[in-house]
């Protein structure tokens, strides 16, 4: 960027707003935005009950990390205790900060967005994770192929939704693509309560865009091919190149 290229996805300072899952939960919050209540944790600090000012169940995640690194069964505790445990295992293996958010019992939903465009909404269907797991997508689930998780965490493009929660949850996520200041494309993930109220969790600027990726699917759903969407994204940068272009020349 500081050398005048131009690229494709988004520009470094919503990536890195993005990779903080606390920056990104105060950011979505001055814009209104809904989304889980949540503490911060140093990677050496210890707490205490009183220190969880928050109403369990609650979720335990790498502050930087993406790609669900960190995300596991045992990522979603019902008291001090088995978060005690399981915080001590994530600063001992990982040697980083740890946030710990609100657990939205429900649905999950995945927003793609190409350039300002809704693609068609995509949940996650946990139907067949044995009772006891918590339904959340875990590393496992995306990435170890003989794993209970990635067996019975399966998107479902478009999801089954009402025009009313449809609108919803459209409005939210373009909403924080906004508010992070996103550019071409992202992927906003959703979790959505027993009320049907949608809760952003997570905004992933320049996703996964592989051919088997999620964001390719909804792309799918809207009709495109891979090539179709590598070209849109290739010329939305190429366009901003010709517009500065034009602008030096004028």
């Amino acid at each position: 960027e500081l050398m005048g290229y131009e690229f494709t996805g988004n520009l470094p300072g919503c990536l890195g707003n993005c990779l903080n899952k606390s920056r990104t939960k105060n950011i979505l919050r001055t814009f209104g935005i809904d989304t889980p209540r949540y503490i911060t944790i140093k990677k050496s600090e210890k707490v205490t009950p009183g220190d969880i000012k928050i109403t369990y169940p609650v979720i335990l995640k790498l502050l930087y990390e993406d790609a669900s690194i960190g995300i596991s069964e045992f990522s979603v505790v019902r008291d001090f205790k088995s978060l005690i445990g399981h915080l001590t295992f994530l600063q001992e293996t990982y040697k980083q900060d740890i946030i710990v958010e609100e657990y939205i019992e429900g649905r999950e939903l995945n927003v793609a967005i190409l350039d300002n465009r809704i693609l068609p909404i995509s949940e996650i269907i946990f139907k067949g994770l044995p009772d006891g797991l918590p339904q959340i997508v875990t590393y496992d689930g995306k990435w170890v192929e003989n794993s209970t998780y990635f067996k019975y965490t399966n998107p479902s493009c478009p999801a089954k939704i009402n025009k009313r929660l449809k609108k919803k949850v459209e409005e939210i996520a373009v909403a924080a693509y906004d508010a992070m200041n996103c550019r071409d494309y992202a992927r906003v993930d959703i979790r959505v309560d027993k009320n049907n109220k949608p809760y952003v969790i997570e905004v992933n600027p320049n996703p996964d865009i592989s051919v088997d990726s999620g964001f390719m699917r909804a792309a799918a759903a809207s009709g495109m091919s891979y090539s179709e969407l590598l070209f849109n994204i290739s010329q939305l940068a190429l366009s901003r190149k010709k517009s500065d272009s034009q602008i030096k020349a004028g």
